[in-house]
C-alpha cells in the first residue's frame, strides 16, 4: 500500500513503471522498459514479491526506466531488477509495461520458489489431536471486482484485467488504456492485508471508518480496506486526480465487492 511501502523504492537506483509507459530496446536477455512518458510521482504501480502476490514489496513511480529480466511462465508477469539492497527484485503485471521493441518472448521464464526453512526441513512430528482452525476462504479477486466496477471507481474506461490467484493470496489489476487517462484500480483479499493495515496505522496514516461496508471499512486518499467475516481486501486507485473525489466512487466500489464476497 501507499505509504508504507514506496519510500524503500524512491531513492535514485530505483526504477519506475505505469500504467501506460512506454517501452525500449530488448538488450541480451533482458529487456529495457523507459519512461518515454513522464508522469507526476502519484502514478505508481504495485511490486509483489512472487507472481503470486504474497507479498506487496512497494510502489514504484512512473517516468524512469526499469530493467526487465525474466517473465513468469505464462508472460503475465515481469520481473524487474529494481536494485536497493531491500528489494532487489520484484514482479509486476505486463500489462503494467508497453513494449514497443524487443520481444518478452525473448526473456527467461522464471518463478520465485520457495527457501525452504529450517522447519520444514525438520523431521515430522506426530500428528496431534488439536483440530486446525478452519482455512479462511480462497476469494479470487477478479470474480468480485469485474470490470465494470472498477471502471466505475476508476471513472474511465479501463484494459482487461490481470488476475493472479496464489494460495493465501489473490489480486485483480485494470490498468487504464495506452491513449489514457492514466488509471489503475488494484485490489487484494487476503489474510496479509490486514497485517498491512496494521503496519500503515503504525506509519502514522489517518483512516476514516466507514460504516456500512462490509463488516468494516476504513478509507484514506485512494484505498479503502475492509473485512467480511474472516475475508480482509483492499481496493488502491491510481489516477491523476484531486483524491477527494475518488472517495465516493471507493465506498461505492468496495460496498458492491463486499456484498459478493462469500
Amino acid at each position: 500500500m501507499t505509504g508504507l511501502f514506496t519510500s524503500i523504492f524512491r531513492q535514485p537506483a530505483a526504477v519506475a513503471i505505469g500504467a501506460g509507459l512506454l517501452a525500449g530496446a530488448a538488450t541480451g536477455t533482458a529487456v529495457v522498459a523507459s519512461g518515454a512518458v513522464a508522469g507526476p510521482a502519484a502514478a505508481e504501480v504495485a511490486v509483489l514479491d512472487c507472481p503470486a502476490g504474497r507479498s506487496l514489496l512497494g510502489r514504484v513511480r512512473q517516468g524512469t526506466s526499469v530493467l526487465v529480466t525474466a517473465r513468469s511462465a505464462d508472460g503475465a508477469w515481469l520481473e524487474l531488477y529494481v536494485g536497493v539492497p531491500t528489494a532487489e527484485r520484484g514482479w509486476a503485471p505486463a500489462g503494467a509495461v508497453r513494449i514497443t521493441a524487443g520481444s518478452i518472448s525473448s526473456l527467461p521464464a522464471a518463478d520465485c520458489g520457495a527457501p525452504t526453512s529450517a522447519a520444514s526441513a525438520a523431521p515430522p512430528t506426530a500428528p496431534t489431536s488439536t483440530p486446525s482452525p478452519a482455512p479462511t476462504p480462497i476469494v479470487e479477486a477478479c470474480s468480485v471486482l469485474p470490470q465494470g466496477v472498477a471502471e466505475r471507481i476508476a471513472g474511465t474506461a479501463l484494459e482487461p484485467p490481470v488476475a493472479v490467484n496464489g494460495p493465501d493470496q489473490t489480486s485483480c489489476t485494470y490498468v487504464g488504456p495506452v491513449a489514457g487517462p492514466e488509471a489503475q484500480v488494484q485490489m487484494f483479499v487476503g489474510d496479509n492485508v490486514k497485517s498491512i493495515y496494521e503496519g500503515e496505522l503504525a506509519q502514522g496514516h489517518v483512516f476514516r471508518r466507514i460504516p456500512g461496508v462490509g463488516d468494516e471499512a476504513y478509507l484514506e486518499p485512494n484505498e479503502i480496506v475492509f473485512r467480511k467475516g474472516a475475508i480482509w481486501a483492499v481496493i488502491e486507485l491510481v489516477r491523476l486526480n484531486d483524491p477527494k473525489e475518488n472517495d465516493q466512487p471507493l465506498i461505492d466500489g468496495a460496498r458492491r465487492v463486499a456484498a459478493a464476497l462469500p
